[in-house]
């Protein structure tokens, strides 16, 4: 994980642990968030399938959960098969 220089140190810390414990342990295994950077959370997901299963659950709750369990900037997340 790659966060932003400008950053703040406790959102760090837990969103690398919010993310294991929000999404579904087979979603995990094909996704990883790699960059905060401006307020966007970039991750990375090993095939369309699991980028469709992700922007489902950021579409539904998962994003606005994120954001108060990490209390900082995070605006949007940016799903990319790769």
């Amino acid at each position: 994980f790659c966060p932003s220089r400008r950053a703040a140190g406790k959102e760090l810390i837990q969103l690398p642990v919010a993310w294991l414990e929000l999404f579904p342990n087979h979603i995990n295994q094909g996704s990883m968030p790699i960059a905060l950077q401006n307020g966007t959370l970039e991750v990375f997901v090993d095939a369309a399938p699991t980028a469709y299963q992700v922007n489902r659950l950021i579409r539904g709750t998962l994003l606005r959960e994120l954001q108060t369990r990490c209390s900082g900037t995070l605006v949007k997340i940016k799903v990319r098969v790769e």
